[in-house]
């Protein structure tokens, strides 16, 4: 049941199934509400400018207009609808560009329910997209000692040089056989360091690198 202030959504996908799934994890959160499923992102746009809905999670790999140029073209637009992207594959390339245009959040298809919810809140209620409210961090640059920012110096030296790879999109296969260790110890290792560093996702992380050049 629909509450008066329930958020107006829009998700845009080329896989039907994926938007049949999105919607049945959102079904249960009486604040939100999906008033436009759809292939097609003109139909999204008209909605943004006619003023329908309030945040629009787009697929970024869609036929035609993908969801980076939809962010572009809804920006623009300045109807005051977020934009937050959702991806199957989730690599710190997609997350710089999304926060470089501007997004509100970064979704990927494996997130669990709760964690997908909680993302899309913090989008509607965020005071910026993601790339303001890492510029609202100070940068841990040029430090005259040469010590690391705060956060990076919990790190040990394999998890900082794992925190490196994963900021410059190495995959966490790719990782492994870099570093001659297993597939599982570099998951070990990520998870540590998204740990140590108060931080959820690769998401979380990637924002952070750019908060700490």
């Amino acid at each position: 049941m629909l509450v008066s202030h329930a958020r107006r959504l829009a998700i845009i996908d080329d896989h039907p199934f994926v938007r049949l799934g999105m919607k049945a994890m959102l079904e249960p959160e009486p604040d939100l509400d999906v008033v436009v499923d759809t292939d097609d992102a003109h139909v999204v746009l008209r909605a943004v400018i006619e003023g329908k809905v309030d945040l629009v999670i787009a697929d970024i790999n869609m036929p035609g207009m993908d969801g980076f140029t939809l962010l572009k073209r809804i920006n623009k637009e300045k109807a005051g609808a977020r934009v937050v992207l959702i991806t199957g594959e989730e690599t710190s390339a997609h997350l710089s560009h999304a926060i470089e245009e501007g997004a509100y959040g970064y979704i990927a298809k494996t997130m669990p329910r709760r964690e997908l919810v909680d993302i899309i809140r913090h989008a509607l209620t965020s005071s910026g997209p993601l790339r303001q409210k890492s510029a609202e961090h100070p940068t841990g640059q040029a430090r005259p000692d040469g010590s690391l920012p705060h956060g990076l110096s919990r790190l040990s030296t394999r998890e900082l040089t794992v925190f490196k790879y994963l900021v410059s999109g190495v995959r966490n296969n790719e990782i492994a056989n870099k570093l001659c260790i297993s597939p599982k110890t570099a998951s070990a290792h990520k998870t540590n360091i998204l740990n140590k560093l108060g931080l959820r996702n690769l998401a979380d992380l990637v924002v952070y690198a750019n908060s700490h050049s």
